[in-house]
């Protein structure tokens, strides 16, 4: 029989080659209990506070577009945590004689959407990265416990920007002097343009670096600047790369977003109609307010989760490009753990490298020292 040639076994790393390939994931991620009940939690702290203090719904504009005149997706459900926090800030600053109401409401929502948001970083890490189900009360313990860095990391970009509009409105000053502030303003016209653009590529980037900096507290224990150092690192070294993913999760967003929708909807319907087989239509459209109330919730919760899963993950593929840092190290665990090994090749034993081979038994020799030891039973009897 001729010997088998030699074979060789590379292991090919196709999260770092094709890393949208797992963004599949983020489906068991979001609807996840852990996350699915972080996200209606401050979806219905949110609805409550817009029912008795804040504005509601209906008195604030929505961006939404209608596919086939059917089913309705507002854009703004795609990035739900951003639209919760951008939209009062928007109507505080354009609408006129606006309550103070929506910078309150603008500040509650950050706070509210970034410690659910570290707490549901912190359960998708660990099932994404460690095949583990998370302990919801350690996430929110974790949550907790890095409040301060996860609350004041935003201020550091949001501070620069400041700083920069600020030496921009100093260097205007000397434009009221008669003689000189025309000159004054064609001399510092260009410094301004450079400082105003600085400013709003930092604003710019401030919605994508918020979720990322949620993440890198979630998943590495960053304090504050750490937090905001690592993101635009992230960023600005793969910016590419960064929009990609950005493209591909908002896809895989939008494709779920309208499956959520579509089964909410059908299971209200379904449950308004059932009802109305044995009550009044006054009781109906009762139970189609209640029904339709928890339907936002829920949906509005969903949106929530499915945002900071994917954040999540874009977080982990940009810290595993850029420093190299292995999927399943995480801040707070210690072993080297490593949940999916290459499997053995076909026709060969899966036989772990520290397993040795048991030595041949010993027998005894003929010269009267006794029986042989664990004596193998003979095959075929007497002739």
């Amino acid at each position: 029989m001729e010997p088998h040639p030699d074979v060789t076994v590379r292991s090919v790393n196709f999260v770092h080659t094709f890393p949208w390939l797992r963004l599949s994931q983020a489906v068991s991620c979001a609807l996840a209990p852990q996350q699915v009940l972080l996200g209606i939690a401050v979806a219905v702290v949110l609805m409550l506070l817009q029912m008795t203090v804040f504005p509601s719904a209906a008195e604030r504009p929505m961006l939404a577009v209608t596919y086939a005149g059917a089913v309705a997706l507002s854009l703004s459900d795609l990035v739900r945590p951003v639209t919760d926090v951008w939209q009062p800030l928007w109507l505080f600053r354009h609408a006129a004689g606006a309550p103070v109401t929506w910078l309150v409401e603008a500040v509650v929502s950050f706070a509210l959407w970034t410690l659910a948001g570290v707490a549901i970083a912190r359960c998708t890490a660990i099932q994404f990265c460690r095949d583990e189900n998370p302990s919801l009360p350690g996430a929110v313990h974790w949550s907790a416990g890095r409040a301060v860095a996860s609350l004041t990391a935003v201020l550091t970009p949001l501070g620069g920007a400041v700083a920069l509009l600020a030496i921009a409105s100093i260097l205007a000053l000397p434009a009221g002097i008669p003689a000189l502030g025309t000159v004054w303003v064609q001399l510092s016209a260009p410094v301004q343009i450079v400082l105003g653009v600085a400013a709003g590529f930092i604003l710019l980037l401030l919605p994508v670096l918020w979720p990322l900096m949620v993440a890198a507290v979630a998943v590495d224990g960053s304090d504050a600047f750490d937090a905001f150092s690592r993101s635009f690192s992230l960023v600005t070294s793969k910016l590419w790369s960064t929009l990609g993913l950005v493209v591909l999760a908002g896809v895989s967003a939008v494709v779920l977003t309208l499956g959520f929708r579509l089964l909410l909807d059908a299971g209200v319907a379904a449950a308004v109609w059932a009802g109305s087989w044995t009550t009044t239509e006054a009781t109906t459209a009762s139970l189609a307010g209640v029904l339709g109330w928890w339907q936002d919730v829920i949906y509005r919760g969903l949106c929530g989760s499915l945002f900071w899963t994917h954040a999540t993950i874009v977080y982990l593929f940009l810290r595993e490009q850029v420093d190299a840092v292995p999927f399943f190290l995480l801040a707070g665990y210690t072993d080297d753990h490593r949940p999916r090994e290459l499997y053995p090749v076909v026709g060969m034993p899966a036989v772990r490298p520290e397993m040795k081979v048991p030595a041949p038994l010993k027998v005894a020799g003929t010269n009267g020292s006794g029986p042989a030891e664990n004596p193998e039973p003979e095959m075929g009897g007497e002739g």
